[in-house]
């Protein structure tokens, strides 16, 4: 049974529609290859921020090998964009031992540069020089 949004409208559970100014839309967060071939996806809302679906997307990767060996689950190196710049992106990464290149959202870089000049600037006023 579905339940019912504010306006009255039914939703289902198991699909993947969000509401946005432009209609229904939906996001598909793709993981591919070195060559651009798939190797997992998930479906999301479309409303639903890109760094949710990072471990998902990653845990559902399964990539068979010859033989009787187990199937590769981990990337070499990921490559992604700045919707997965955040912290808790980064940690879960690094608890992985995935190394990444993810560009940095503008306010992260200045934060960085602000909480540097803090830095330098106490660390000036508590130093004094003896003669």
């Amino acid at each position: 049974m579905p339940s019912v949004t504010k306006k009255g409208e039914p939703r289902f559970q198991n699909e993947a529609l969000g509401r946005s100014r432009g209609g229904l839309t939906t996001k598909i967060h793709l993981a591919c290859d070195g060559k651009g071939r798939p190797l997992a996806f998930t479906l999301t809302p479309g409303q639903q921020h890109d760094c949710t679906q990072l471990q998902a997307l990653l845990d559902s990767i399964c990539v068979p090998r010859i033989g009787k060996e187990k199937p590769r689950k981990r990337p070499d190196h990921l490559i992604a964009d700045r919707d997965y710049s955040y912290p808790s992106c980064r940690r879960f990464l690094l608890k992985r031992g995935i190394p990444h290149t993810i560009p940095e959202r503008r306010d992260q870089a200045e934060r960085r540069s602000k909480n540097r000049g803090v830095l330098s600037s106490s660390i000036k006023k508590n130093m004094h020089v003896e003669t």
